[in-house]
């Protein structure tokens, strides 16, 4: 079996992490998942990363607005990933709606942040890092949250309990990004 990398988008409150995740990691003990995650509505993640530490918990925008990325000048995306890495969330950065723009790019570049992105877009800016797809990897990629235009976790087919129990190895972004898969 293919080693499995599992994220969710649009974590914006810490219950959601006991309803949604806390099951599955019972069903597999081994789990680990990147939640990208709203900071200024769920706010500092501190005490939540030591609760969960199978969850990584990466900057999912600031407030999660549709193209907030595509309004930031490199200062101002600088700021918000400043403030999100104070408030203790990894040093990985994807925007809402996959929607960014150079300013974004070049934040990124210049404090050495990864950006989470989608298997289509073909960016290649030498210097940048970028999670994206790889072969070789089951991506399990869903929503926490009940959205009508997207996935949910609970109707995932890779995210049920029966399927988690067969699954033998989950990577980590770090991992991914580092070329192990």
């Amino acid at each position: 079996m293919k080693p499995h990398f599992y994220d969710v988008d649009d974590l914006w409150d810490a219950g959601q992490i006991t309803k949604y995740l806390v099951p599955l990691r019972r069903a597999n003990t081994n789990f680990q998942i990147t939640c990208y995650a709203i900071p200024a509505k769920l706010g500092p993640v501190h005490l939540l990363r030591q609760a969960f530490p199978w969850i990584t918990f990466a900057q999912h925008g600031w407030e999660h607005t549709p193209f907030e990325c595509t309004a930031w000048r490199k200062d101002r995306a600088k700021d918000y990933i400043y403030r999100a890495r104070k408030m203790g969330y990894s040093n990985l950065f994807k925007p809402p709606n996959w929607r960014y723009d150079d300013e974004l790019v070049q934040a990124a570049l210049e404090l050495d942040v990864p950006l989470a992105l989608h298997i289509d877009d073909p960016i290649k800016v030498n210097g940048l890092k970028v999670l994206n797809r790889y072969e070789g990897v089951t991506w399990a990629h869903t929503h926490i949250v009940k959205n009508p235009a997207t996935d949910f976790i609970a109707d995932h087919l890779l995210f049920q309990p029966d399927y988690l129990v067969k699954v033998e190895e989950f990577l980590s972004p770090w991992e991914m990004l580092n070329g192990r898969r």
